[in-house]
């Protein structure tokens, strides 16, 4: 035991001890108008804030473009803004369609546009 607390250094540990403990009073007083639901639900916002902060900031691309990433998400996320995106979506794939059939004087095969996964991908059926 003596290697672990030394004689001479017990004071060190006290003072570490006492500041631990004058922060957790001090946190004791600022929240002591907080009902617990509170403390958590703060708790686990900042938890996730930090996060998602710190993994923006180890993005590859610059900071302005993943703001203007962000922001452009967040308003096509917006009800009428993704109406009208999928609208002009539509519109190109039918125009894609179209363009591709332009040239098919048999039409043998049919080929799709479909949305999978988030992406426009190609199916034939012969």
């Amino acid at each position: 035991m003596e290697d672990f607390w030394p004689q001479t250094g017990g004071q060190t540990w006290r003072l570490i001890a006492q500041a631990v403990d004058d922060g957790r009073v001090a946190f004791n007083r600022a929240c002591v108008h907080l009902e617990p639901w509170q403390i958590v639900s703060y708790t686990v916002s900042v938890a996730f804030l930090t996060l998602w902060f710190r993994r923006k900031m180890k993005s590859d691309r610059p900071i302005s473009q993943r703001i203007r990433a962000a922001v452009f998400s967040a308003v096509r996320n917006i009800p009428w803004v993704k109406a009208q995106i999928e609208e002009q979506m539509e519109k190109a794939r039918k125009d894609l369609e179209d363009t591709v059939h332009q040239f098919d004087r048999k039409k043998v095969s049919i080929y799709s546009l479909t949305f999978c996964l988030g992406k426009y991908r190609y199916f034939a059926i012969q």
